[in-house]
């Protein structure tokens, strides 16, 4: 009865490069020479994701419009090719790709889930959620985007059930490590940190360095928010003990951990730097579920705009949440975060903008308009758009 796991993708675009690489090269051993065409489309194809994971957005996207030449009657170049829009800040035209995928193949859950996040950027949440994400984590993430953090709680907990009855511990760790993300909005710190014992303790069973890597982040971001920065130390030396400096993602992450703690020290400077070099050009395939939706979503998004503030460059703050939370198909791969336009609406209120306050106001009102009822943030948002209206 729960939301189903994310199946694995049928074509082997998840493999590393050199086993695919390897693989290909004893296909065309054995293969007749009519299956040619195919082999080089899925060449193709590995090479746009070793690109994408590379940082190199445009030369992967030209590799798989390659294979949408090739291949346009198949639904995995088109998801391949939309995954290379996303990444590259275009949702609009990643929806067009994903929405083509899923013209050939109705059921093809990669893209059900790409096109939900490219909807996702481009503010489309009624859309994005009129139908379930194949990942149980992901569609609790999109749920709670929007406010409605009791849905995403009881998707959460069924998938949390399936995978114990499945032994899935990935799933199992993924699910808390996203239960504890969503309490962190919530402000219940020590529930938070609980969920991320206790996913590292899943993780003891089938371990992944990556998604420890990212429970470390969230942790430190639960210890900062609960003023406790001495704990937050020690745990950016643990995520360092664990992490892959070779690895982009990871680095990323620890840096956004860098930053986090920079700025609850009061050294702003250092905290810009480290929160720029988390921005740092990757991707992972969608395919690996939660994980690659926090390597475009991190709780550090917003750091820049939390350093200005603290530095009480409010202008510079206000900057950064618009750049943030502009409407439109262009520049962001990342979800457009509600929470940022309070941020703008609070600013904006602050310097004495009413009118552009009330706009942000609004948005955020409309796009929670299906929160749950006693989010005290919905309450804050209507009584200042009442107050700034009678001004």
């Amino acid at each position: 009865s729960g939301i189903p796991r994310m199946r694995v993708p049928a074509i082997p675009k998840r493999l590393t490069v050199a086993v695919l690489l390897l693989l290909a090269l004893a296909i065309a051993a054995l293969v007749s020479s009519r299956l040619g065409p195919d082999i080089e489309a899925a060449f193709s194809n590995a090479r746009g994701y070793s690109l994408l994971q590379a940082g190199q957005f445009e030369q992967a996207i030209e590799q798989f419009e390659g294979v949408t030449d090739q291949e346009p009657t198949e639904a995995n170049p088109w998801d391949s090719l939309g995954e290379g829009y996303l990444a590259s800040g275009m949702p609009d035209k990643s929806l067009d790709a994903f929405s083509r995928a899923l013209s050939i193949d109705p059921t093809f859950e990669p893209s059900i889930l790409g096109r939900g996040l490219a909807l996702a950027a481009l503010g489309r949440y009624e859309d994005t959620l009129a139908k379930e994400s194949p990942d149980f984590t992901v569609q609790a993430f999109l749920l709670s985007r929007v406010g409605r953090y009791g849905e995403a709680a009881k998707v959460l907990e069924e998938g949390q059930g399936e995978s114990k009855e499945d032994d899935d511990a990935q799933a199992t760790a993924s699910a808390l490590v996203t239960s504890s993300s969503l309490l962190i909005e919530r402000k219940q710190y020590a529930r938070a940190l609980e969920e991320l014992r206790a996913a590292e303790t899943v993780l003891k069973q089938q371990p992944n360095r990556s998604l420890l890597v990212l429970a470390e982040l969230i942790g430190g971001v639960a210890e900062i928010r609960a003023g406790n920065v001495t704990n937050v130390v020690t745990r950016l030396g643990s995520q360092k003990s664990r992490y892959d400096s070779d690895n982009r993602v990871e680095s990323n992450w620890v840096a956004a951990l860098e930053g986090e703690i920079a700025l609850a020290q009061g050294q702003y400077d250092r905290a810009m730097s480290s929160f720029k070099a988390a921005e740092s050009r990757v991707w992972l395939t969608l395919g690996r579920g939660i994980v690659a939706v926090f390597v475009i979503n991190p709780p550090s998004r917003d750091g820049r705009a939390r350093v200005e503030i603290a530095r009480g460059n409010r202008a510079a703050a206000v900057e950064e949440y618009r750049r943030l939370t502009a409407a439109g198909p262009g520049g962001r791969s990342a979800v457009l975060e509600p929470r940022h336009i309070l941020a703008l609406a609070r600013l904006l209120n602050e310097s004495g903008d009413a009118a552009g306050a009330r706009i942000e106001y609004g948005r955020f009102l409309t796009l929670w308009a299906n929160a749950d009822k006693e989010l005290p943030e919905i309450e804050e948002a209507r009584r200042a758009v009442a107050r700034l209206s009678a001004k």
